[in-house]
């Protein structure tokens, strides 16, 4: 190709088409959770109701609520990516290696957005009501509820926690109209999150959550965690504020002097939360929880006291269903064992030990 004016600008035409071809066909999942928002300003303000507004009878005056009650600001931050094509590239009609180049330029932009999406989870900062976002005490009225737990990933856990957020009302006792919709999981559960949501049986009995919800991984959320959502409403649990949208644009002042020319984009952007009361997260540590305490109890407890030992063991077999054992329950049996050798032990029957650490079998040698 000659390198001149008009198949500069051809070559700009056709850069600027696959870039935004591209854009259109790279993963968006971040659309499922968070509403977008687009603005000319620096910064905004985001003024939140403490409950969703709800129809009620009229009666008298209107029922003003009072939008300052909490308020919540987003600055904007600047990012950036770009890519150099080189005068050989455009001169020997290189460009089929110079499309890939820029289509990644589309994909890290998307990518980026659903990175805030995983950070939000992950980071856990503060919301509209001066609360962590995902927090045990966030105020209703009141009273207080929960959107965090520290349950493992199971059939049972799962629908417990939906449940939850199906009943949870506001500070009138009339519900939210609540109702999960997807299940975003850390890689390590895709294969539990399959089993639960699309086989149709579960040790041998009908699976009642199959296609209870849709699931989706996200890559940076921490091993074992999981976060029910429900993003079917048009305000979803997280917001993206766009100031300035990724175009691609070029430079090309590089050319004569070092037979570059520069294409890139730049975007001025944040994230943040909005209702809590759209999702409800597990780190899913509770049985790394339990060993921890039962290594506590080999070190500050007479070991020699089988029943104190024996609580700590059956507290890991309170998350092992029978004849349904996955690998991570398994791992935390195998270090359960591994624990026994450290200390004198005797056999005691479950009828022995305190009512609230039984299990449903009748000794542990079941699981021996």
């Amino acid at each position: 190709m000659i390198i001149n004016s008009e198949n500069l600008l051809a070559l700009d035409k056709g850069v600027k088409k696959i870039y935004n071809d591209a854009l259109k066909n790279t993963k968006e999942y971040y659309k499922e959770l968070a509403t977008v928002v687009k603005t000319k300003n620096h910064s905004v303000t985001y003024s939140w109701l403490e409950d969703f507004p709800s129809m009620k009878e009229w009666i008298g005056d209107r029922d003003l609520k009072d939008l300052t009650a909490h308020t919540y600001t987003i600055s904007k931050k600047d990012w950036e990516s770009s890519v150099t094509i080189t005068r050989d590239d455009i001169l020997f009609d290189n460009l089929g290696l110079v499309t890939p180049r820029v289509q990644s330029l589309a994909h890290t932009v998307n990518q980026h957005f659903n990175k805030y999406i995983g950070t939000l989870i992950v980071s856990n900062d503060v919301c509209y009501d001066g609360k962590t976002f995902f927090n045990a005490a966030h105020s209703i009225g009141e009273g207080v509820a929960s959107n965090t737990t520290d349950l493992p990933l199971s059939d049972v856990n799962l629908m417990a926690i939906y449940s939850s957020m199906l009943n949870l009302k506001n500070e009138n006792n009339e519900p939210y109209d609540i109702e999960p919709t997807t299940l975003y999981i850390a890689p390590n559960l895709l294969a539990t999150a399959m089993k639960i949501l699309n086989s149709d049986t579960i040790d041998g009995t009908s699976n009642i959550t199959k296609g209870l919800v849709k699931f989706r991984v996200i890559p940076t959320m921490a091993d074992n965690s999981w976060c029910l959502v429900d993003n079917s409403k048009p305000i979803k649990p997280f917001v993206i504020q766009i100031t300035k949208e990724a175009k691609i644009e070029k430079d090309d002042s590089d050319m004569f002097k070092a037979k570059k020319m520069h294409y890139g984009v730049d975007t001025m952007d944040n994230a943040g939360y909005t209702f809590w009361q759209l999702a409800y997260f597990s780190d899913g540590s509770l049985l790394d929880t339990a060993i921890v305490e039962a290594d506590e109890i080999i070190k500050n407890k007479d070991v020699g006291n089988a029943i104190i030992f024996d609580i700590a063991y059956f507290r890991f077999l309170l998350f092992v269903r029978q004849n349904d054992i996955t690998e991570i329950e398994m791992k935390i049996y195998e270090k359960a064992l591994e624990l026994l050798k450290k200390a004198p032990f005797k056999e005691v029957e479950i009828d022995e030990l305190p009512q609230q650490y039984c299990f449903k079998t009748s000794t542990r040698k079941e699981f021996s």
